[in-house]
């Protein structure tokens, strides 16, 4: 399991190893911080974690697969605040602190969804995938 980012050292990429957490060496390309960015972690032949938006870098993405960090392709809006699942196996980012747009990663880059009903006010909330879809909560 690994640990991104946080207040006292924002690119940092730590691991979990038998209730030790370690200092990998390995630095994310932007700062992160879990109380305004989002991941979500892709089960492939190789595990990738992507990670979207926070403060400084409100529409940067990147993905780690345990190894390497690469930026890929920027979101359309800015998703603060948000969260992300699978939908139909490809990261999806849901809504946000100003933004009810949702958007899953293709190859071709981020696409555009039918928007959250919820609205732009529709954020710090917890989202689930389904077989069907994804399944969102908000915050109480």
């Amino acid at each position: 399991m690994f640990l991104f980012g946080g207040y006292q050292d924002p690119k940092k990429i730590a691991k979990i190893d038998e209730c030790l957490i370690e200092d990998t060496g390995k630095r994310l390309i932007n700062d992160f911080y879990a109380g305004t960015g989002s991941l979500i972690t892709i089960p492939e032949v190789v595990e990738e974690t992507v990670l979207c938006n926070s403060d400084s870098a409100a529409l940067k993405c990147e993905s780690f697969n345990g190894e390497t960090i690469r930026a890929i392709s920027d979101v359309k809006v800015q998703h603060k605040r948000a969260c992300m699942s699978l939908y139909h196996g490809q990261a999806a980012i849901i809504a946000g602190y100003q933004s009810s747009s949702v958007e899953i990663l293709e190859f071709s880059g981020w696409q555009d969804l039918t928007t959250h009903p919820g609205g732009s006010k529709f954020y710090y909330h917890t989202c689930a995938s389904t077989e069907d879809g994804i399944i969102t909560r908000p915050r109480t």
